[in-house]
Order: structure tokens, then sequence, then C-alpha cells
């Protein structure tokens, strides 16, 4: 993919920038959740790229009625974002592996924040408690299935 953007570009067409402010050559897509969303999918308002090989939204409750297929069609690379009740994308996390565990199926996620995730499901409990109108989106960039 060629390298494109231009000094402190902060949309979401682009996916690469130089910023003489950030000592590392990154775009604000892959720093910012809601513009990766873009340039991936689209938002709430139906402004983005739709790069993504596909690209669901789920309540947490929904997320945990349909966690067989979500797990089935889960691999490693595979984007999930947490986005609050106002439609935002607030959180991306991967999934570092999708496995059987000793007693059920499990995603672990990894990302850059020091917060309490790890297993999506847990996640996805604690969502449905605490932030029951919020959503989870899952990207597959590419078509990987099983």
């Amino acid at each position: 993919m060629a390298q494109r953007g231009t000094i402190g570009y902060l949309d979401y067409h682009n996916w690469y920038y130089n910023n003489p402010d950030i000592p590392t050559q990154v775009s604000r897509s892959w720093t910012y959740a809601p513009l990766f969303r873009q340039y991936w999918a689209v938002d709430g308002n139906g402004i983005g790229s739709k790069r993504a090989c596909e690209y669901y939204e789920y309540t947490p409750q929904e997320a945990l009625n349909k966690w067989n297929e979500i797990w089935d069609n889960s691999y490693s690379g595979c984007v999930y974002q947490l986005i609050n009740a106002e439609g935002e994308a607030h959180h991306s996390m991967l999934c570092s592996a999708a496995m059987i565990g000793t007693t059920e199926t499990v995603i672990e996620t990894s990302q850059h924040s020091p917060e309490k995730y790890g297993d999506l499901r847990e996640i996805l409990k604690n969502l449905k408690v605490e932030e029951p109108n919020s959503k989870i989106s899952l990207i597959y960039i590419r078509n990987m299935r099983r």
C-alpha cells in the first residue's frame, strides 16, 4: 500500500502521515478509534471508507447471544471496537487468539492500554451491566474464515 498523507492529516482517508510533532510516522486512523472505524467501516453517521471485508455491530447482549458465531469467525488480527451509547468508537482491541478453553470457547484480546481487557466474553458481560446501551463492532479486515 502506498504511503499517502500530509503533515498533520487528521481524517480517515489515509493510513499514513508524517508529523514533526509525533516521533513516529503514524496515521490518526491507527491511533484514534473513531478514525480507525471510519477507515475500515462506517461510523454511526454513515461516514467511512468500507474497506473491511465484513463489519458487524452488536449490543453486548446480542454479541453474547451470537457468541458461537462470533468465535467461529474470529481469527488473530480481527479487530473489536467498543462503541459508546452516543455511537462513537472509543477503544480498539485485536483478537490475539480464538481457542477452546478447558470449559468453553475463548477469544483473547490484545490492546495497548493497561485496562482490564483480555477475554472478550468477560468484556461483553461487563459491558452488559456497566454500559448496556453500548455496542461492540467486529471488523474483519480480510477474509480469513476457518
